[in-house]
């Protein structure tokens, strides 16, 4: 009788200690992996509520933890891109900060130029040996991913860089070791300013929430060099005021030297001429009183 006792006793009260000690040992830090359910009656209930919570737990914890490193990213990026107003500064700083915080190996960027052909003109590179960029200066751009981009305002990833690149030539992508490559616009004012590519060394899959990053990381880059171009465009308009007005002070200098060499050697000799000829006038001859007077007076 106490055989069967303790062992009814143990059946019973195993499947709640096993549930107590994965509640205890259940924390944010640390979420047990699922709990099989010993019995179907109300204990099984609970450790299948259980396993339900955890695996609840677990989906917000990634998501709570993705949001923290999105945010990261994005603090990360602003704070390197806010130092300084000169745009190549921008670039660079965006671009590195960038390749460290998402573990890739090269980026680059191309900026929109509607006044020059082509439209898309290299920034700045990290990562790149001179002959890859070389290459991205030198071939035209119809067929060129970037210029989808900018044409559509959508991300393009291409998985394998080597078959869907169709620009570039199959030996320098393959002398640069680049396997994956995604190109983002960059966003200001609703128009695409330009082109912001990453691409890694390795085949890797761009999930969703990478991509909307990268997307968020476009937009502000974007406004960021928009901003250094209106900067630049006031310092340019200011410099060229400054000429103008230099100028315009300079025509006034010289027209009053030109006033006053005019009045020394026209006015003033013309003056002097007119006072000799009076004083010859009025001791040339006798004059009548009045006359003698309006003579002394001119």
């Amino acid at each position: 009788a106490v055989a069967i006792s303790l062992g009814l006793t143990q059946l019973l009260t195993h499947p709640i200690l096993a549930l107590q000690r994965a509640v205890r040992s259940t924390s944010l830090a640390n979420l047990p992996g699922r709990t099989e359910p010993q019995m179907d009656d109300e204990i099984g209930e609970l450790t299948h509520a259980f396993n339900q919570m955890t695996a609840d737990l677990a989906r917000s914890r990634d998501a709570l933890v993705a949001q923290n490193r999105e945010l990261a990213v994005l603090n990360a990026t602003a704070q390197a891109i806010s130092g300084s107003l000169d745009l190549q500064k921008i670039l660079r700083a965006a671009v590195d900060e960038i390749l460290v915080q998402m573990n890739l190996q090269a980026g680059w960027v191309f900026l929109v130029e509607l006044d020059q052909t082509p439209v898309l003109r290299l920034a700045i590179h990290a990562g790149l040996s001179e002959a890859f960029a070389h290459e991205e200066t030198t071939y035209d751009f119809a067929g060129c991913a970037c210029l989808e981009v900018v044409q559509t305002g959508q991300c393009r990833i291409l998985r394998d860089i080597c078959a869907e690149c169709r620009r570039l030539s199959r030996q320098a992508i393959l002398a640069e070791g680049l396997r994956t490559h995604a190109s983002i616009p960059l966003v200001a004012r609703d128009r695409v300013v330009g082109v912001l590519n990453v691409a890694a060394n390795a085949p890797r899959a761009f999930q969703n929430g990478e991509m909307r990053l990268l997307c968020s990381i476009g937009r502000q880059v974007g406004v960021a060099v928009d901003n250094a171009r209106l900067w630049e465009q006031v310092r340019r308009k200011e410099y060229l005021r400054g000429q103008l007005l230099e100028r315009i002070l300079g025509a006034q200098e010289e027209e009053r030297r030109r006033i006053s060499l005019e009045l020394h050697d026209q006015t003033g000799g013309s003056l002097a001429s007119l006072g000799v000829g009076l004083r010859i006038l009025e001791d040339s001859a006798p004059l009548p009183s009045v006359a003698r007077n309006h003579v002394q007076e001119l």
